[in-house]
């Protein structure tokens, strides 16, 4: 099982192909927020409002699952795994892909709070 964020995922997309290759049955959840996460958080942290290269024009994620012949779904709902239990019984593989376009980079922080707090600590010093 492998959950990873999308820029994550582009920069190790080899993997489908590789468990395609091999018949693995590996469930991956992508969380697409459109953006190189934890670079624009240090990006946001050091240079607050001077984003570059880290917003992503992603490519179709279940498309890409399937040219491998791997089952792929995307939902719009934070629920964890649909038809979970059908993908066991089958034995398939499966990406799914989360849409997430919220500002959430870790579960108790945001882009624009980093911003915040590194504007702020620029204004002291």
């Amino acid at each position: 099982m492998c959950v990873a964020g999308d820029g994550d995922f582009l920069m190790k997309r080899a993997g489908v192909r590789h468990a395609a290759q091999y018949d693995l049955a590996v469930i991956t959840v992508i969380a697409d927020n459109g953006l190189y996460g934890t670079i624009r958080m240090h990006q946001e942290r050091e240079y607050p409002g001077r984003v570059s290269a880290t917003i992503l024009k992603n490519p179709d994620f279940v498309a890409y699952a399937r040219a491998f012949a791997a089952s792929a779904w995307w939902w719009r709902r934070r629920r964890i795994f649909p038809r979970r239990s059908r993908r066991r019984r089958l034995g398939q593989a499966g990406r799914d892909r989360a849409a997430d376009r919220s500002e959430a980079i870790t579960p108790g922080m945001t882009l624009a709070k980093i911003g915040a707090a590194a504007r702020a600590k620029q204004k002291r010093c």
